[in-house]
């Protein structure tokens, strides 16, 4: 087994540990990752979709998923049913985002700021 897919195998494990995802979740994510083909030819970085939520004054992440694009449907399935309703709020269709990234965008596709009780919290979702 590559160290890539040792490493990715343990973030899985991670986040189940730490209760971010249910144990199906993680069973279809290590399937996904044993399926995924080899990185990109030539030894360059495969791109990875990043998602962060951070609230005001936070010095850690409520939410912090790395997941390669191969996974990326459903990485987006792990993003919790309170911030998708509040990206679909701002306008943001994760099934577009999904659309955009397979179509080849990079970069900060989205990132919104918004009010809450205590504080704002930003959403960022970008491809690294």
């Amino acid at each position: 087994m590559s160290e890539e897919r040792f490493n990715e195998r343990m973030r899985i494990l991670k986040m189940l540990e730490e209760g971010k995802i249910s144990a199906d979740e993680a069973a279809k994510l290590l399937a996904a990752v044993e399926s995924a083909g080899p990185g990109p030819s030539g030894g360059g970085a495969r791109k990875v979709l990043h998602i962060e939520v951070m609230g005001d004054g936070d010095k850690k992440a409520k939410v912090n998923v790395n997941m390669p694009l191969e996974l990326i449907r459903i990485g987006l399935q792990m993003v919790p049913k309170e911030y998708q309703k509040k990206l679909e709020e701002k306008g943001m269709d994760l099934d577009k985002i999904v659309e955009m990234i397979e179509a080849g965008a990079q970069g900060r596709l989205v990132e919104v700021e918004h009010e809450k009780e205590g504080g704002k919290e930003r959403i960022i979702v970008e491809i690294e």
